[in-house]
């Protein structure tokens, strides 16, 4: 009886040990055939794929940076073309003014003068406001002054407004007036933007309103105000050909030398811009001769008032002596007409690069959707089938471990129930009988190797989540719905790393079942 049932357990304990073979072979052979012949070659056309789409990101993102300087340098070329008429604009802002006010005060009437000032202007302007020292600036009072006259009346006097020029907000009122005792209405200054202001007459000349010196010095303060903002273009400019420059290098390979020499060549011609744009003022002022534009007219003459015509006439002269300058923006436009060329020629290049690049993608999509291999060809699903893989070797795994450590239990149980019988059945020759596939009474290097390639599957499933998390963006596209977890969209990618991490899961547990099972073996009665 004892016989019949070892030999039981001993049927049963083969046919566990061949399902163990059996199974663990065919993972093996599996996971070894998809890592090698469909995994890495698939992983490798997904680098290329990959760092294809890197390259042409990286591409755009200078091009994007071409196009933004490319803008600014227009602006700023405009801009400066521009400097003519802004020049004209405000001389005929302020020689108008003057002109309205002067016609006040012969008319009995309160003049009122808008000033911008400085920041650095602010506290002497509000202490001559406070005590009421502002008699120079009394336009009626220099005008009476001029012609001979005593101090004119009370209410044929000058209201002042104060506007700080480097405000920023949209529009303002002064931040000071000088309001005659003799003004019996309620005042508050008009409220203008940063444009309307930059068009008034500076406080520092406005003592001397309609003499040379005011013109000059106007100009000069105009010019000032331009060359700042021009300046802050020109780095602008830099700022941004910095960048493509360091772009460029941090990715060299993409370029071609003559593109780096380009972008060189550009920050030089901006430098070199820099430098000249200083030189403006200094040149504008040579060019006007504020004296001859004033030859023909005399604002505080008592017998002469300027009439539409002659206001015309000196506006015309005014603006043919700063047309004269045209010449000396040649030098500015020539370089940058020169680097917008080489702005043109490169951002042609990087357009060439690009195309040559999309097309290579494209021949990668194609790749990806259908791969050659000995037993035939992959369908376009390979991508469902790659995610997959580290969740098949996981479950792979856990049967195998499960079916192994079985067998070493019912090893254990024959080896106790041998003790049974009427013949005496040492360990070992129940060891040579029922053979383990990791057996503790067999040989360690054999063991060793063996335990080893039970960790090939974990290194397999480690590697291949690992990879598989860096090209996720690759594998899982918004547009895609036809993936194994209800469609392999980014709505749904969460699912991959649960189901990864239950397959750790399922090792942890195979493992665990192993070591129990391997170090229970040998313990009395176990």
């Amino acid at each position: 009886m004892a016989v019949d049932d070892f030999d039981h357990r001993y049927e049963q304990f083969k046919d566990k040990s061949k399902s163990f073979n059996r199974t663990f072979a065919v993972f093996i052979g599996i996971i070894v055939f998809f890592f090698f012949f469909i995994f890495l070659p698939y992983l490798s056309i997904l680098d290329k794929h990959k760092d294809l789409n890197d390259q042409i990101r990286f591409l755009e993102l200078v091009q994007n940076s071409l196009l933004q300087f490319q803008t600014n340098a227009v602006a700023f070329n405009t801009t400066l073309h521009n400097d003519n008429a802004t020049i004209v604009q405000y001389y005929k802002s302020i020689t108008e003014t003057v002109a309205n006010n002067i016609q006040k005060c012969n008319n009995n009437q309160y003049a009122h003068r808008l000033i911008q000032t400085s920041e650095e202007d602010i506290d002497e302007v509000k202490g001559y406001v406070k005590n009421k020292a502002f008699w120079l600036l009394d336009i009626c009072y220099v005008i009476a002054d001029s012609r001979g006259n005593s101090f004119p009346a009370l209410n044929n006097s000058t209201l002042l407004s104060f506007y700080n020029n480097n405000e920023s907000e949209k529009k303002y009122h002064a931040y000071s007036n000088f309001v005659p005792d003799s003004y019996n209405e309620e005042y508050e200054s008009p409220m203008l933007d940063k444009s309307e202001v930059e068009n008034l007459e500076y406080y520092k000349s406005a003592y001397y309103a309609g003499s040379p010196f005011w013109l000059n010095y106007n100009l000069i303060n105009r010019l000032d105000s331009l060359n700042i903002k021009h300046l802050n273009q020109v780095q602008v400019l830099m700022n941004d050909i910095a960048k493509v420059k360091q772009d460029i290098n941090s990715n060299s390979q993409l370029f071609n030398t003559s593109v780096s020499e380009k972008i060189v060549t550009i920050k030089h011609n901006l430098q070199k811009l820099e430098k000249n744009i200083p030189n403006l003022r200094d040149d504008y002022v040579k060019k006007f001769n504020a004296a001859s534009a004033l030859n023909h007219f005399n604002f505080m003459n008592s017998s002469q008032t300027l009439s539409a015509t002659q206001f015309n006439e000196l506006l015309s002269t005014i603006s043919s002596q700063i047309n004269e300058y045209n010449p000396i923006f040649s030098e500015i436009d020539d370089i940058l007409r020169y680097q917008l060329v080489y702005y043109n020629n490169t951002i042609d290049n990087v357009n060439k690069k690009m195309t040559q690049l999309e097309i290579k993608k494209n021949e990668t999509t194609e790749m990806l959707k259908e791969i050659e291999f000995p037993i035939g060809k992959i369908p376009l699903n390979i991508i469902d089938t790659v995610s997959f893989f580290p969740i098949g070797i996981g479950l792979g795994f856990l049967i195998s471990a499960s079916l192994l450590s079985d067998t070493i239990l019912l090893r254990r149980g024959l080896e106790r129930f041998s003790t049974l019988l009427p013949i005496d059945l040492h360990k070992y020759r129940i060891s040579l009988l029922a053979s383990l596939w990791v057996d503790p009474y067999g040989s360690r290097t054999l063991l060793f190797i063996k335990l080893l390639t039970l960790v090939f599957p974990l290194l397999l499933f480690l590697f291949s989540v690992y990879y598989l998390s860096i090209y996720s963006s690759e594998l899982i596209k918004e547009e895609e719905f036809s993936g194994v977890f209800v469609g392999n969209n980014k709505n749904n990618a969460l699912l991959y790393p649960v189901s990864y991490f239950v397959s750790a899961v399922f090792f942890a547990y195979g493992y665990y079942r192993l070591y129990d099972a391997l170090h229970n073996y040998k313990k009395p009665g176990a």
